[in-house]
Parts: structure tokens; sequence; C-alpha cells
């Protein structure tokens, strides 16, 4: 559970954070209120010169946005950061949900999920979610091998998480992930959420890539209005291992102006 919370004064010093005990938090009880989260848990303030105001919520870490900002995560919940490896131990009764908050990009994000002790039998599951849209999988990836009849299992996995939430300013919107397993030992999951710069391709530009069936790549082609409507893909590879190329047609968001976005996930991921 999270909660957000703003105010309408005006402070006239920095805000500060204080983390304080419940009988403590009572001591500075005053009549500027916020918001209130009603709930038998420990209470926290936020305070700031010459106004206090108060907030009572289930959180146990909040992190200041701003001045006028604050977003509280419950236990379990906390905030993630971009292009720095996280590292996660879970177990059956220890899930955790990561938030990011992506404010003004023009960039895709890639997450990156490794864990070297997760089983195909209890592996962890990765969910990334941004109102209705969703991405899934698990670690270990686990993908059948046709030739032999097995299964390939890989403990490396990405995706790229396309943000159909990008609005005319660029603003991209807020999105989670969240990690489970029913493992009942602990399990230790690595995450990295990073930025994609090579999602947009053009014409007449030779691209270098390295895929692998844990770690797929896609990218998107705008047509020109000063070029024909037809367009000629080559894809080649000197590896002697099969590559599986899908060309699909793009949904436009309507929003985005001008130009347009491409609707992800693609629809065959494995």
């Amino acid at each position: 559970m999270a909660a957000w919370a703003t105010s309408a004064v005006f402070f006239l010093d920095n805000a500060t954070l204080w983390t304080v005990t419940p009988a403590e938090s009572r001591q500075w009880n005053q009549e500027c209120i916020v918001m209130n989260f009603y709930d038998k848990h420990d209470v926290w303030h936020l305070l700031s010169a010459p106004a206090l105001c108060k907030m009572e919520a289930f959180s146990s870490r909040c992190v200041i946005v701003g001045l006028l900002l604050v977003h509280c995560y419950t236990d379990g919940h906390q905030s993630g950061n971009f292009s720095q490896v996280m590292q996660f131990v879970l177990d059956s009764s220890n899930n955790t949900r990561i938030h990011f908050h992506p404010g003004h990009v023009k960039n895709l994000f890639k997450i990156i999920a490794w864990s070297t002790d997760a089983t195909p039998k209890d592996p962890v599951h990765v969910v990334v979610e941004q109102e209705t849209n969703i991405l899934s999988w698990t670690v270990p990836l686990i993908l059948p091998n046709s030739v032999n009849n097995t299964d390939n299992v890989y403990d490396n996995t990405s995706r790229i998480f396309c943000d159909n939430g990008v609005d005319h300013l660029g603003w991209a919107k807020n999105f989670t992930v969240t990690l489970s397993t029913a493992s009942p030992t602990n399990v230790t999951l690595y995450l990295l959420v990073k930025k994609e710069y090579h999602f947009n391709i053009t014409s007449r530009k030779e691209y270098t890539v390295s895929v692998s069936p844990s770690q797929p790549d896609y990218f998107f082609y705008r047509f020109s209005s000063n070029e024909t409507l037809t367009t000629v893909i080559k894809v080649n590879s000197n590896s002697e291992l099969c590559l599986s190329a899908s060309i699909q047609n793009n949904q436009v968001v309507s929003s985005f102006q001008p130009g347009s976005v491409a609707k992800c996930p693609p629809n065959d991921l494995p």
C-alpha cells in the first residue's frame, strides 16, 4: 500500500523528515493536517518550519519529492533506483514491491533480472505493472527445447517495458516491479532497471544487437512521410543458432503528438 500526500501551505524553510516514536510524534500534533490514514501502527510526521503537517500512515519509510510531496510505503514496499543493481533476498513469506518514478523521460526501460540460486521448482516471479499494462516472467526462465524434448533453463533474463503512459509533455507514468517466490528457503535476486536508448531505429543505418532466448530485444520503426510505404528489413547473423524475427503492426497512442508510440509488449514473447 502506498499513499501520496500534498499540502497547500507555504514553507519558509527546507522540508525535513524526522523519524520519531509514537510518543514523540504526539507531542508535535498541530492543526495543520495534510492527510490522515488512520491505523494502529506507528505515526510519522513531516515537519517543516513554520508550519507542521501531520500525516498518520501505515508507512515506515518515506521519500520526499520536492517540498510539498511525500510518498510513503508500507513494509515490503520500497523505492527503486534506475541504473543501479539492486539485491533482494526473498522467500515464501518475504516478497517485495519496488516503485519506480521515471519523471520526465523519452526513453523506454529495460528490466534485467537474474539469480544464481533460484530453482525451476520455486522460481522468482517478476511482475511489472503500470495501470493496465502488465508484463511478467520467471527467474529462472524455462523454455522448451523442441530438438531434444527437454527444457532449457536460463538464469539471466531481461525484458523491455514499453511505457504506454508517456503523455504529450514527456512525463512517464510510474510503474512497479513485484518480486515473489514460493521457495521455503532464501533466494537472492538481482534487479537492474535502465533506460533503453536504441528502441527507435531509422532507415539506412546498421544496428548490432545481442539476443538470447531469455533476453529478447525489439525495436520501433516509424515510416517517414518523405519515403515510400515499402521498407526492406535485412537481418544477418554469423551464429549457427536459429533466430526468430517478428514484424508486428504498431498500435498508435493517439494522445502523443506529433508522431506515435509503440504499444507493448509484443504478442509473441516467450
